[in-house]
């Protein structure tokens, strides 16, 4: 399956999962040249984005190529893949149990096993959406080595080797919340 077909299937099932409304967060993955990603677009829901609307982001200038407008929070994606080149997939949800302690603002320590290869997951200090300091925020928690963070007053970002452990660990984190 291509790499853009796996973000769509991907969306659909953060939609069944009850991770996301349909619209809300966004998911990325480093193209296989380690030079671009692709990113779901801003405001379409997943339920009717196809292949043709990702939208591909250059991640040394951060230059976006489609057809449609990247997600919002494309500079939060583009920060992490510059922060850790094992990092080949991210996976940005609203889901409301992770939102909730991101607004406590604490962190969830590691519970049980499952949740070992993602260690705790901090809670980044609060940043406007879709702003640098999100990004510069968001990336130095991942620099220091973290799977997944929350985001304060936000909700969860998540990142995996690829998009299928992206999205275990997303399903995971908000596990964890509950």
């Amino acid at each position: 399956m291509t790499l853009s077909r796996q973000i769509v299937e991907i969306g659909l099932q953060l939609v069944k999962m009850d991770l996301t409304d349909g619209t809300s967060g966004n998911i990325s993955a480093r193209c296989p040249d380690g030079m671009t990603a692709l990113i779901t677009p801003s405001a379409l829901d997943y339920r009717l984005v196809t292949e043709r609307d990702l939208v591909r982001l250059d991640l040394g200038s951060g230059n976006a190529e489609g057809r449609r407008k990247p997600s919002s929070e494309w500079r939060l994606h583009v920060a992490i893949y510059r922060a850790r080149s094992d990092i080949n997939a991210v996976i940005h949800h609203h889901a409301t149990w992770a939102s909730a302690v991101a607004v406590a603002r604490r962190t969830i320590p590691v519970l049980i096993d499952e949740a070992a290869d993602i260690g705790p997951i901090p809670t980044a200090p609060y940043a406007p959406s879709a702003s640098e300091a999100l990004a510069e925020t968001a990336a130095s928690e991942f620099e220091r080595g973290s799977n997944a963070i929350l985001l304060a007053n936000h909700g969860a970002v998540i990142v995996g080797r690829d998009l299928r452990e992206a999205t275990r660990r997303a399903l995971e984190v908000e596990r964890l919340a509950k």
